[in-house]
């Protein structure tokens, strides 16, 4: 996600340009989208002088919280994740009915993994094979009957 200093949005993923205003992020670029300095007067690369316009440079005062502005996201999600995690191993260790069928889940899991490793490579590949097929058809059967591909209500069958 990139913040935009022209327009002051947000634009999603790591894009060249601001979906928005149009310019692009801290870089020139030329018709070719070669990527250059601001400071450049021609394309490095094939000397175009037609350039992108760059946003506006940040002040080094405000730096520190364009960076915050960045990592805030991702600090918010792993503090709430925390918390629930925590609030859910409280919860297990102070009451033994949540203790009990986490040793049982620890058990049937070693178990499994240990009936995986003794199978015969073959055997492991053959199921492999055969859950990659299943999801495949689910996918092909929700794809089939998903509201995409149906009619709209107000549509007419013209014949």
């Amino acid at each position: 996600m990139k913040y935009c200093h022209r327009c002051h949005k947000l634009t999603l993923g790591e894009p060249v340009f601001c979906n928005f205003c149009g310019s692009t992020y801290s870089v020139k670029l030329c018709g070719r989208l070669h990527p250059n300095p601001r400071s450049a007067q021609a394309c490095s690369q094939c000397g175009s002088r037609d350039f992108s316009t760059p946003q506006p440079k940040i002040p080094i005062i405000c730096r520190p919280f364009v960076a915050l502005l960045h990592v805030a996201p991702r600090l918010i999600g792993t503090s709430l994740l925390a918390g629930a995690l925590y609030l859910l191993f409280h919860a297990i260790s102070h009451d033994p009915r949540f203790l009990q069928g986490l040793v049982c889940l620890l058990f049937l899991a070693v178990a499994v993994a240990l009936i995986w490793k003794l199978m015969p490579k073959w055997f492991q590949g053959f199921l492999k094979t055969s859950f990659h097929l299943i999801a495949f058809l689910l996918k092909a059967t929700i794809r089939l009957f998903s509201s995409k591909n149906r009619p709209s209500k107000g549509a007419r069958n013209r014949t």
